[in-house]
């Protein structure tokens, strides 16, 4: 009996096994990805105070993780505390926290195109109507900016913090 439970147990052992690849660990790149694959965006905030805020793209074509691609694009860091990534009307708007700017870039090829400058601490951006629309930490305010010419047109009270926006 016990024969014959082993020869069981090492037949259904074997018949439990399926031939399939193991995945790999995914690659690493520092160049910029091709943007035309089908992949995420990973905003790496970075340690604070120290400017090393990066992102990131993960390719699902090629299964290879592109780090620095904002360096690696535009040639130059990124800043201090990459807080969050918004698009509207065909551009990326990544949210630099602690540098208290905001990062413009063309959303297919992530081409700088204009930088957002002097803001109190911006978290997230919303687009409406040709109008940004721009929480912030410490004001108890939303920022409200043409999305034309990145120039401010006013700006909404709170009353109190805020951050997220629908």
């Amino acid at each position: 009996k016990r024969f014959l439970f082993y020869i069981v147990f090492v037949i259904l052992g074997l018949n439990s096994c399926v031939d399939q690849p193991i995945a790999g660990p995914i690659g690493l790149q520092s160049e910029a990805p091709n943007l035309t694959h089908q992949g995420y965006w990973i905003a790496n905030e970075g340690g604070f105070t120290l400017g090393q805020a990066t992102l990131s793209f993960l390719d699902l074509v090629e299964d290879t993780m592109y780090n620095g691609v904002f360096e690696a694009i535009n040639g130059r860091p990124l800043g201090d505390v990459l807080q969050s990534i918004n698009y509207y009307n065909g551009k990326a708007f990544l949210i630099v926290n602690n540098s208290r700017k905001i990062e413009v870039v063309d959303s297919i090829s992530f081409e700088s195109i204009a930088t957002i400058d002097d803001l109190s601490s911006p978290r997230e951006i919303i687009g409406y109507q040709n109008k940004l629309f721009i929480t912030n930490l410490y004001s108890n305010k939303v920022d409200v900016l043409d999305a034309s010419s990145y120039q401010s047109i006013g700006v909404i009270e709170t009353g109190g913090w805020n951050e997220k926006m629908l």
